[in-house]
């Protein structure tokens, strides 16, 4: 699937975009507008790749949670990576830091631990 052949590159204040044949990886800092205009594009890729709509919004809803977290976790214009892709088996988002090399460090404490001060979600 090639949704833009010849993609250019672009760049504006706060992110850098660049287009992949079945999505985009976009460099960008934190916050709202920026957050705003990955959403956007998710949604314009995936719908440009023939993607279900309720797979479309959930993409969107995703995202946003992940950066939702980035945020909490790195605060204001901490930098961020997004990654949407859209292929044959389904939709792939991620949202990392830029140093790929760095891991989250996990504390010992199993998941289903009903003390547990972190995990799926809790704070």
């Amino acid at each position: 699937m090639n949704l833009v052949p010849h993609a250019p590159t672009t760049a504006h204040l706060g992110h850098y975009l660049t287009r992949t044949p079945t999505g985009f990886v976009l460099h960008m800092s934190a916050s709202p507008r920026n957050l705003r205009a990955a959403r956007g594009l998710t949604h314009d890729v995936l719908h440009g790749a023939g993607v279900e709509p309720d797979a479309v919004d959930g993409a969107q809803l995703v995202l946003a949670e992940l950066y939702g977290n980035a945020l909490h976790a790195c605060g204001d214009f901490a930098p961020l990576v997004a990654e949407v892709e859209a292929g044959p088996t389904g939709v792939w988002v991620r949202l990392h830091d830029p140093d790929r090399v760095r891991l989250p460090r996990h504390t010992g404490v199993p998941l289903d631990d009903p003390c547990a001060e972190s995990g799926r979600g809790s704070r």
